[in-house]
């Protein structure tokens, strides 16, 4: 199967998706986005589209440091956002990993935007068709 590249339509639609949850994402919500990237940032993350650097908080911390400052510097996806979390006896930040045009085909793209989808349905309460007529115009 090749894989076909990404739908142009399908881009912008994502794009005024997650513009529109930000626009509406509730003031209760724990995650608190500071803008609509910030908010993508963090939908690919809970979507399963990321990288994890994890550390064993009695081994060498100056170690995670430099190579949670490494992602950073190497971000090669527009933005700079990490998510720190505490996993078992292990810290961990989260990285998305870049939904670049070059990086993903239309077939790879497809199952992140709808688990993003999903999750903004589940925290808004709206579902996506409705976050679809609103976000026509901008379409």
């Amino acid at each position: 199967m090749t894989n076909r590249p990404r739908s142009p339509k399908a881009h912008r639609h994502f794009f005024a998706i997650i513009d529109k949850a930000f626009q509406n994402w509730p003031d209760t919500h724990p995650f608190q986005p500071d803008s609509a990237e910030h908010l993508r940032a963090w939908l690919e993350v809970k979507a399963g589209h990321r990288d994890i650097i994890l550390a064993d908080p009695s081994g060498p911390m100056v170690e995670f440091i430099k190579a949670v400052l490494k992602r950073i510097e190497d971000a090669d996806i527009g933005f700079r956002y990490g998510f720190p979390a505490v996993k078992g006896d292990m810290i961990a930040v989260a990285f998305p990993r870049s939904i670049s045009w070059s990086t993903l085909s239309q077939e790879e793209f497809s199952p992140i935007a709808n688990e993003i989808y999903a999750i903004l349905e589940d925290i808004i309460g709206v579902d996506t068709a409705t976050l679809i007529e609103k976000t026509k115009e901008t379409i």
